[in-house]
């Protein structure tokens, strides 16, 4: 009797152990998804890359979404925003940028819906005609509690809208407006005296700010670290001696572009041993000589870095001269 010839490829003994094997290795190189987020957090381009991992496996998918903390939406929807928020619960920063038109009244009621917010920048975006959805705007950040930074860039605002967020008092850090119109210094006043808490200030690019509106706001601002106040067509060197005098936390101011024509305020300025200013940026101004920098650096004994870039009147034996060297 011949025996039947069973090949080795179909021997139901090594096939079993082929599959014990194949279950074996699969559970070996299985990883928990806190391993992986260790792992995932030294990827240094997380929007980049997560995009390709996500492609991967489920599990990836599920973990670069947790993982992805910042965002940033160009002419938002809100069919994609709703998705995009729940698909991202981690969310920290989020910049929204319009195309100069309205914001939406559902997407400025979408926002609240982010509870993990610490940071929203916001540009391109018109307010001034639009109360309604600017005061809804105002209610969804008084619902995000972690919010501490709040930017908007080449929007039109209002005064209206500057007092609602003072009327809520957020408890911000950072406030920025850059390259904004359509407010005053009276939205902007109102505004810091009900949000002591700010730590760093933008309010650069405008044409109102004036030395004496400086002189009022350094006294509401006990905390503050930094200042960017450049491009203010109407401030001279007398709004750089209100900061220096009153706001004894600042570690950095920059002024660039500001009007040098005299120091007369800082003549008998005594120096001020709480103040740590550690970082000034002068760059492109105008009428600094070399007995302006002199005077400065003797009111700034910490002082580490000044940037003099592109300043009209000084050399590099002036530069020198200020560093020290």
């Amino acid at each position: 009797m011949k025996r039947k010839k069973i090949g080795f490829y179909k021997s139901p003994f090594l096939l079993t152990k082929i599959r014990r094997k194949k279950t074996c290795t699969n559970s070996d190189f299985y990883l928990p998804d806190d391993c992986w987020e260790h792992v995932f957090t030294f990827i240094n381009n997380h929007n980049r890359d997560f995009n390709s991992l996500s492609l991967v496996s489920k599990q990836f998918l599920s973990i670069t979404n947790r993982l992805l903390l910042s965002l940033r939406i160009c002419d938002p929807k809100l069919c994609f925003l709703r998705r995009i928020f729940h698909r991202f619960s981690n969310l920290n920063l989020l910049h929204l940028r319009f195309n100069f038109h309205d914001m939406d009244a559902d997407i400025a009621l979408a926002l609240r819906h982010i509870p993990t917010l610490k940071s929203l920048f916001i540009s391109g975006i018109h307010l001034k005609y639009e109360s309604y959805v600017a005061s809804l705007l105002v209610d969804s950040l008084v619902c995000l509690n972690g919010l501490i930074s709040l930017k908007f860039q080449g929007s039109q605002l209002s005064d209206d809208f500057l007092h609602s967020i003072a009327r809520e008092a957020l408890p911000l850090k950072r406030f920025v407006v850059k390259y904004c119109t359509d407010y005053t210094y009276s939205g902007i006043y109102c505004l810091l005296s009900k949000c002591q808490t700010i730590q760093h200030l933008g309010l650069g690019h405008n044409n109102f700010l004036e030395d004496h509106h400086v002189a009022e706001l350094s006294l509401l601002l006990p905390h503050l670290v930094s200042i960017n106040l450049s491009q203010c067509s109407k401030l001279t060197e007398s709004a750089l001696y209100s900061l220096i005098r009153n706001c004894h936390s600042l570690e950095e101011i920059t002024m660039k572009q500001l009007d040098f024509r005299n120091l007369v305020s800082f003549k008998d300025f005594d120096v001020n041993p709480r103040l740590k200013l550690k970082s000034l940026c002068l760059a492109y101004s105008s009428f600094i000589n070399e007995d302006n920098l002199i005077l400065v650096a003797s009111i700034l004994p910490d002082l580490q870095l000044l940037d003099l870039s592109d300043c009209d009147g000084i050399s590099e034996k002036d530069d020198r001269l200020i560093r020290g060297t």
